[in-house]
């Protein structure tokens, strides 16, 4: 509901014959006097515009819109005078359009059989086959309706479909490597740059078969957007899918259960090079609904058969034919089939769809595993499962030797206590000359700082030699106070080993301040000190 309040400049009056006229789409739907006097009839169904007297002058104006008037154009007009009114020449107060949201109230969905297959005149009388199930080959009508929405919103129709069965889902693999493209080739249409999973296959499938199906349905849309048809067919991939129609807020959805047979069964994981190694499983996937049942056997090859040579052995004459003939004579050599050992009952297990071979089977036996998969309603076991679909594998079972094992755990083991024996060297060798490097650095440093390092152990002079150096030190320092106790100018003298070739004489430094050194020379140099192997350095200090 819309609301205009309406007075005349600075409280004049209006005039006796002034008006105000509403128009929707330039159609008048109604016009008043300034005393809210109604002068033309309303032009629209039910009252959905009024004008009310406030106080005094105040004007009150109300319109309600409908959905038919979203998007039309709404004017108020004001009219002085009656010449006014008629020359159409009014004051425009109110130029606008019309814009509306609103929520649909309802969503409705219905579902019926638009055509049957040709067979379903065999299908059992207690088969329920009204909508939502179906039997492959169908063709389905979903019409959806609602009252509509603001703005006005077309009616979404969509499919989403489950991962279908592995069975499936390894047929379409092998229908892709069937092209014999590059995996960036023909898994480019899944986006896969490799081989993927079954997961992920599956998931791809899935979108895949709603895609399909939609592209393959007619979908039409009324004018108003209140109705939205759509004839959908129906087959095996439209199983277990759900039928979504959206509008706005509200959604509708149905799911559809499909009877269809069993069409395709595969043996998975398929022997390696015809190999199937003792302890390994192999199960048996099929489609179809209701669920097929599987059954598994095990069976020795049929009979081979050898061919007749080219070359007739006998006259020694070459055919001409392209193939060479054959005859059906048994083969009877070492490796016909035949011939070989079966399992014993305890060297395999068949459980459902799932064959095991145990650890003890017997290796070298060539059988043949055959799955025959199919479904059928309970009532009625011809109406589906009249044809079965079998799948087959040809292996050889091979055990596994478990002295090449422990051959290979050995030469592991043995490798890596090698490699366990080098890198314990390694960091006892990089320990080594890491205290090694140490003791080297310290012996430097002491020897720089002039401090007493002592010698190693077997050089480790006697206890008389150190005494007699001692002495010897002793009296030479006396000597050299006497000779030089007379030199105002000398201030200190040290006594130091030399590095030269004999490194037990021992020379005077002499220490002047300001004085040359030429005043300190005429002193005798002191005698030469027997050798001290227990002393490295030595400091006298005069002063």
């Amino acid at each position: 509901r819309i609301a205009w309040k309406i007075s005349p400049t600075k409280g004049i009056s209006y005039d006796a014959t002034a008006g105000f006229s509403i128009l929707l789409n330039s159609d008048v739907i109604g016009s008043w006097g300034p005393n809210c006097e109604q002068l033309v009839p309303q032009n629209v169904k039910g009252h959905v515009i009024q004008c009310e007297v406030e106080r005094g002058l105040i004007l009150q104006f109300f319109f309600t819109p409908v959905t038919e008037d979203f998007g039309k154009n709404l004017q108020l007009f004001f009219y002085p005078n009656y010449r006014a009114a008629l020359s159409k020449s009014g004051q425009l107060l109110v130029n606008a359009t019309i814009h509306l949201t609103r929520q649909p109230k309802y969503l409705n969905m219905t579902l019926t059989v638009d055509r049957e297959p040709d067979y379903v005149r065999f299908a059992p009388p207690e088969l329920n086959l009204s909508p939502p199930t179906f039997l492959d080959g169908s063709l389905a009508k979903f019409e959806c309706r609602t009252d509509g929405a603001l703005p006005p919103s077309p009616i979404a129709f969509s499919i989403s479909c489950p991962p279908p069965p592995r069975a499936a889902v390894e047929h379409e693999r092998r229908l892709k490597a069937k092209l014999g493209y590059p995996y960036s080739v023909h898994y480019r249409f899944y986006n896969f740059p490799s081989p993927p999973t079954d997961e992920e296959l599956g998931d791809r499938l899935a979108v895949e078969y709603a895609k399909g199906i939609l592209d393959e349905s007619r979908i039409s849309s009324s004018q108003d957007n209140l109705i939205l048809s759509a004839s959908v067919p129906i087959d095996s991939r439209a199983h277990d899918c759900i039928v979504f129609c959206r509008l706005q807020g509200k959604e509708e959805q149905i799911r559809l259960t499909v009877y269809y047979q069993t069409t395709l069964a595969y043996l998975l994981p398929l022997p390696k090079d015809g190999i199937m190694y003792a302890g390994s499983s192999m199960s048996c996937y099929a489609d179809g609904y209701p669920s097929p049942s599987i059954s598994l056997f095990l069976k020795q090859p049929l009979r081979q058969y050898k061919t007749e040579p080219i070359v007739d052995p006998s006259q020694y004459l070459i055919t001409t034919s392209p193939m060479p003939p054959t005859e059906f004579l048994p083969d009877d050599s070492a490796i016909s089939s035949t011939t070989r050992i079966g399992l014993r009952p305890d060297e395999y297990s068949i459980r459902g769809a799932h064959l095991t071979l145990a650890y003890n089977a017997t290796p070298g036996v060539e059988l043949l595993l055959v799955c025959t998969a199919g479904n059928a309603l309970p009532h009625a076991p011809d109406f589906l499962g009249a044809n079965k679909t079998i799948a087959t594998a040809r292996f050889v079972v091979a055990a596994v030797s478990y002295s090449s094992i422990g051959i290979v755990l050995g030469i592991c083991l043995a490798i890596l206590l090698i490699a366990v024996i080098i890198i314990t060297a390694m960091v006892i060798l990089r320990r080594r000359q890491k205290y090694a490097s140490n003791a080297i650095n310290t012996r430097c440093t002491a020897g720089t700082n002039g401090s007493k390092v002592p010698s190693r152990p077997p050089n480790k002079p006697s206890e008389y030699t150190t005494k007699n150096a001692s002495s010897k030190l002793r009296n030479m320092r006396s000597s050299l106070v006497d000779s030089v106790g007379d030199s105002p100018t000398h201030d200190s003298l040290h006594l130091k080993t030399t590095t030269a070739s004999n490194p037990d004489v021992l020379y005077a430094s002499p220490l002047t301040t300001g004085q040359p050194l030429s005043k300190v020379a005429p002193s005798p140099p002191p005698p030469p000190l027997p050798n001290t192997e227990g002393v490295e350095y030595a400091e006298l200090t005069f002063d």
